[in-house]
C-alpha cells in the first residue's frame, strides 16, 4: 500500500516536470521562430516593447499552469503510472 503511493507520488511529480519542461520547449521554439520571422522581414522584433512584454509574460506564466496541469491530473490518476491499482 505504501509503495503504490509512493509510486503515484513520484509519477505525479514527474508528469508535472514533463508538461513544465515540455511547454516551455514548444514556447522556445514558438518565440524563436517567431523572432526569426519577424528579422528576416527587416522588422525590429524589439521595437515593440509591448509584444516582448505579452511573450515574456506567457514565458513566465504558461509553463506554471503547465505544470499545474500535470500535478493535477497525476492526482486525479488521469497519466499513466498514476492510476490506483486498489480494486
Amino acid at each position: 500500500m505504501t509503495a503504490l503511493i509512493i509510486r503515484k507520488i513520484i509519477f505525479t511529480v514527474l508528469w508535472a516536470f514533463v508538461f513544465w519542461i515540455g511547454s516551455a520547449v514548444l514556447l522556445g521554439l514558438g518565440s524563436g521562430l517567431f523572432f526569426a520571422r519577424q528579422s528576416a522581414q527587416g522588422l525590429n522584433p524589439a521595437a515593440n516593447t509591448a509584444l516582448i512584454n505579452n511573450i515574456g509574460t506567457a514565458w513566465a506564466v504558461v509553463p506554471m499552469v503547465a505544470g499545474l496541469i500535470g500535478l493535477i491530473l497525476g492526482v486525479v490518476g488521469w497519466l499513466p503510472g498514476t492510476r490506483n491499482r486498489l480494486a
